[in-house]
């Protein structure tokens, strides 16, 4: 959880800056009581392993105190969220990647960076329509090219659920058009659906994807970071549909409470 620790940190910090306290936020001494200054704790009393507490201290000016004689004080509050499997995210791409592909990079203590090729010529690999969603399985829509890219290059707008049966792009993840709308920069993170191949259930009618629809369902999320230039897509359908790069752990913004299979993304849940 090395990875996670330091974003929770990032995390910490921000919210800290957005509510007056300093950044970077340090870690709470409560080694001879409750540490009273801005700080962060994880995991704080009752929050299991991956909660996160942040306490801000603030010297604020008074309004009518300062007819007693009071000018100014110290005001502190603290917030309190837990990390946990995402029942839900926001910004999640439309590159869906097959569960045991994922896996085999990740799992519930780290993300072991190395570098690989998710090849969309192959199996494995899909484009969804995220739009088209439902409980069970359900046929895409017609997206267009321009909505995909929007799609790819800054993420879907709004929490998408899971587990969910979503709509297949219809063209095998081979739509012309969309190579600029990857981040091939070594740093932004790509959230991939993460789709199981046996669907909700193990046998015959429930397979993903659907052998009526083409659906996919999806059961979590990955974080792929694209290498520099590490993106082939070319246009029409044939070979040269791959992204180069390496999966990471992630914090992602979303709805906390999932479970199943941990493919390295978490969400902060506030709960105090």
């Amino acid at each position: 959880m090395v990875a996670c620790s330091s974003q929770v940190q990032a995390v910490a910090s921000d919210y800290s800056s957005r509510n007056g306290g300093p950044t970077p936020l340090p870690a709470c001494d409560d080694s001879a009581g409750p540490d009273l200054n801005s700080c962060y704790k994880t995991p704080y009393p009752g929050s299991g392993a991956y909660g996160v507490q942040v306490r801000i201290k603030r010297d604020v000016p008074f309004g009518f105190a300062k007819v007693v004689g009071l000018s100014s004080g110290t005001v502190r509050a603290k917030a309190a969220a837990v990390l946990s499997l995402p029942g839900g995210a926001d910004a999640v791409s439309p590159v869906a990647v097959r569960k045991d592909i994922v896996s085999s990079f990740c799992n519930p203590s780290s993300c072991a960076g190395t570098t690989t090729t998710l090849n969309f010529d192959n199996s494995g690999y899909a484009l969804l329509d995220l739009a088209t969603r439902s409980t069970s399985p359900v046929a895409g829509g017609n997206v267009d090219t321009t909505t995909f890219g929007t799609w790819i290059s800054t993420g879907y707008p709004g929490d998408l659920p899971l587990p969910m049966w979503y709509g297949p792009e219809g063209d095998n993840g081979f739509h012309n058009g969309l190579k600029t709308s990857f981040h091939d920069d070594g740093k932004t993170v790509l959230l991939v659906p993460v789709f199981d191949t046996s669907g909700p259930c193990s046998t015959g009618t429930c397979a993903s994807p659907d052998p009526t629809y083409g659906a996919y369902y999806v059961i979590g999320f990955g974080a792929f970071v694209i290498d520099k230039n590490g993106v082939t897509w070319n246009n029409g359908k044939g070979n040269g549909h791959t992204l180069t790069g390496h999966f990471v752990r992630y914090i992602a913004t979303g709805v906390g409470g999932g479970g199943g299979t941990d493919f390295g993304v978490h969400v902060l849940t506030l709960n105090e």
